[in-house]
């Protein structure tokens, strides 16, 4: 019997000096001052500017909502035309379309910069009227630059959020090929 309980007590000795207490702080390498926000897919296009209005950082980006225009289909060319010197539209970057395969309606994918400034806030918020866009509820993904230092911080803000989906950092990754 004394040598179970010194067997007991010497196995339960090691088990608890042999835990740690574990750094669960996620060391990865991420672009500094930078936080991507995904938008739930209900929230409009208006909220969005709400959203990026009511924080003083700015934004190098809004894209990953998906228009759907009522216009005819051979408007294609026009829809995606129209934003070609828009002063909210990535020259780099032109606003892509297609007409739906099984439908037939115009489909375009936006990507929207300088969007901090009312101006362009209006002139994007005019162009959805005058070419009949609606939004498919796929959300919207919008890049904020925050003080550096404070990237995980302002990342769990916008987590609270009631219409966010997600907030991280920017991390980044190594891709390895052979």
């Amino acid at each position: 019997m004394k040598n179970f309980k010194f067997c007991f007590a010497l196995f339960l000795s090691l088990i608890l000096f042999s835990c740690q207490d574990d750094d669960i702080t996620d060391q990865r390498e991420f672009e500094p001052t930078t936080v991507i926000v995904k938008t739930n897919g209900n929230v409009t296009t208006q909220q969005v500017f709400e959203l990026i209005n009511s924080y003083d950082h700015t934004v190098s980006s809004v894209d990953n909502e998906v228009y759907t225009s009522l216009l005819a289909p051979e408007n294609l060319d026009y829809v995606k035309g129209y934003f070609t010197d828009k002063p909210y539209v990535d020259a780099n970057w032109p606003v892509n379309g297609y007409l739906h395969y099984q439908t037939n309606v115009i489909t375009i994918f936006p990507r929207l910069i300088n969007i901090k400034d009312p101006a362009n806030q209006a002139g994007f918020l005019q162009a959805t009227q005058t070419l009949q866009l609606q939004q498919t509820g796929k959300g919207f993904i919008i890049t904020f630059h925050v003080p550096a230092g404070k990237e995980n911080e302002w990342a769990n803000l916008f987590r609270t959020h009631n219409n966010v989906e997600w907030a991280e950092l920017n991390y980044i990754s190594q891709v390895i090929t052979n």
